[in-house]
């Protein structure tokens, strides 16, 4: 199965070598019509994590509550680059950064040192599903990187 970055690269292979395709993308649809393919396309075939499939509307998001999750490794520092922008800029917010271990050595050294200065920002680790998803539910703004994710968020 190709995703979508393999259409947009190479637009005049048309044929499908799949019995289906699944890409969970708002509006992937249009991009496919071979007849003899079955297709999952849309927000309707997500594939999310089981605790992501609770009513979100339950939730008490805190006003004042902000998420920074950019995933894995965040190789670019995206992660500190936004908290460097904005927190100045909103200080009355709450600031939570979500990071992995494999969150890239050179940019943990400016992101801790920065969390230090700065009280309203706190540092999570590692979470997992259910702890991911706990964050998700608390905060009413979120910044995430264009994955799943934000199907989840």
């Amino acid at each position: 199965m190709f995703g979508f970055g393999f259409f947009r690269r190479f637009s005049s292979f048309r044929t499908v070598c799949a019995d289906m395709v699944l890409n969970h993308a708002p509006g992937s649809r249009s991009l496919y019509h071979q007849t003899g393919v079955d297709y999952c396309c849309g927000l309707d075939f997500a594939l999310l994590r089981p605790s992501f499939y609770q009513e979100a509307a339950s939730f008490d998001r805190a006003p004042n509550n902000v998420l920074v999750t950019l995933g894995g490794a965040d190789p670019l520092g995206l992660t500190f680059k936004i908290l460097a922008e904005l927190l100045p800029l909103h200080p009355q917010l709450n600031w939570v950064a979500v990071c992995t271990d494999n969150f890239c050595k050179t940019h943990r050294t400016s992101l801790e040192p920065f969390s230090a200065k700065h009280p309203q920002l706190q540092l999570l680790y590692n979470l997992g599903e259910k702890e991911m998803r706990l964050q998700m539910s608390k905060h009413r703004y979120a910044i995430v990187s264009a994955s799943t994710v934000v199907l989840e968020a």
